[in-house]
Order: structure tokens, then sequence, then C-alpha cells
């Protein structure tokens, strides 16, 4: 995969995250650190978009230690001091 720093660098802590991502098919594209307007001077942060030939993703990317695990609308990540309830939006 081709990976393509948009930002002014990667954060230290999603490094190993996006090496990884080096493994996933040579043809796709990585673009990492854009930002997305949400209104008149106010942004946020897109770890990574992947490009690939049928779809589109938006990876956000943690560095969270323990188990998680994930249902059809919800998942858990335990293991750290609170657990953090995940969603999925559709």
């Amino acid at each position: 995969m081709k990976i393509l720093n948009c930002g002014s660098g990667i954060h230290a802590r999603e490094v190993a995250g996006v090496s990884l991502l080096a493994g996933l098919p040579n043809h796709w594209y990585a673009y990492t650190n854009l930002d997305l307007a949400i209104g008149p001077g106010s942004s946020r942060e897109i770890d990574v978009i992947i490009v690939a030939e049928d779809r589109i993703l938006v990876v956000d990317l943690k560095d969270w230690r323990g188990r998680s695990r994930a249902g059809t609308a919800t998942g858990l990540m335990t293991g750290m001091t609170t657990a953090v309830r995940l969603s999925a939006r559709s």
C-alpha cells in the first residue's frame, strides 16, 4: 500500500498502526493526518483514509491495550482504568 502523509507528521502513538497498513494490497492508497473542516475555523483530524478499488475507509487509530469485542452495533474495550464503549454508526 502506498501511504502518503498529508499533515505535519504522524503522532508517535500512531506509528505502529500506520506501519501495519503497509501490509495491505499494493494498489490501495492511505492518506494520513487529514483535517476535516466542520465549521468556520474549526476542524477535526482524521488519522487515516484508505482508498481501495471498491470502497473508502476512514480509520481512527488507537493505542489501547487490552481486549476488545464488538457486536452488531456496540463493542467494549477493557483492560484500561475504565471501560470505553465503542459504537458503530450507520
